[in-house]
């Protein structure tokens, strides 16, 4: 079973314009609702492949409701804690004439101790030896920045391999928790060496590999266009990006985390994960965005 994560759970509204107009008049050629935050992303991918997830995390009123009902509908298992507010909806405008994307994201009510209490309760209840844990995305205002440290401890004494696709102080303190996989980009990076990643020189493989522990098997960094290097104790490999038409780069990152819980929940090698994630990655940057 691979469970996923989603502290700051999110309503994204994709409004896909052909050339965007900074300061002037927009049409939207399409729109689509979509139940969003990185761990919920990565649910989806993995039900998508094949494999068997179930989305934990954080819903509030209406929108929250809806976002559960989204992904029951799409054959997505999630087992959401509901608090007081409502999950915050994020505007997305993909331009489809540069494949980029502007983000306007709204802030997540709250979570109390008490809310941290009834998911790491749960995440006790559910995980365990063999299972898949992702933890990935941000967090409301005020949460620990410790949380994903302290979880990622619970989930491996229990026996399962974790994942932290994180930014910021979660993750700097969320990599002392020595989760199995770590999924930075350049600059996420750069937070853990302790210095501006430019280039990924011999050097930086080096300070990468210095960073990996028993516990800590793989280092997995995504380069957006020019590819993604995955990071073993004794083994480097180097990935180019997927050669396809970029419709949007929106959850390409989420579907490459969802490719590496598939992998390692199927055993396969880091040769085979990393084929995975770039043909996931691929797939998503390509298509139109759906659910």
């Amino acid at each position: 079973m691979i469970y996923t994560v989603t502290l700051h759970p999110a309503m994204d509204k994709l409004v896909f314009v052909d050339g965007l107009i900074p300061g002037g008049l927009n049409r939207a050629e399409k729109v689509v609702f979509r139940a969003g935050g990185k761990g919920i992303n990565v649910s989806r991918e993995v039900r998508r492949m094949g494999g068997k997830t179930t989305a934990m995390g954080f819903i509030s009123g209406n929108t929250g409701k809806k976002i559960a009902r989204m992904l029951l509908e799409k054959g997505v298992p999630c087992d959401f804690i509901d608090i007081p507010g409502e999950t915050r909806t994020n505007c997305k405008i993909i331009d489809r004439r540069s494949g980029q994307c502007t983000e306007i994201n709204e802030s997540s009510p709250k979570l109390s101790s008490a809310d941290l209490e009834e998911l790491e309760k749960k995440i006790s209840q559910n995980v365990k030896a063999g299972d898949i844990v992702v933890f990935s995305g941000s967090a409301p205002k005020d949460t620990p920045k410790d949380v994903y440290c302290r979880w990622i401890r619970l989930a491996g004494n229990l026996g399962a391999m974790t994942i932290l696709d994180a930014d910021g102080e979660l993750l700097s303190e969320g990599i002392k928790g020595h989760p199995t996989v770590v999924k930075p980009n350049r600059q996420e990076l750069g937070v853990l060496l302790g210095k501006q990643v430019d280039i990924v020189s011999d050097e930086v493989i080096q300070s990468v590999r210095n960073l990996l522990s028993d516990d800590m098997r793989m280092i997995f960094l995504t380069l957006g266009s020019q590819g993604a290097v995955l990071v073993e104790k004794d083994n480097v490999i180097f990935a180019p990006a997927p050669d396809v038409t970029v419709v949007s780069t929106v959850g390409a990152g989420d579907a490459m985390a969802a490719a590496i819980a598939v992998g390692l929940s199927n055993g396969y090698p880091a040769s085979e994960i990393m084929k995975m994630a770039v043909e996931a990655a691929g797939v998503t940057i390509s298509e139109d965005q759906d659910l």
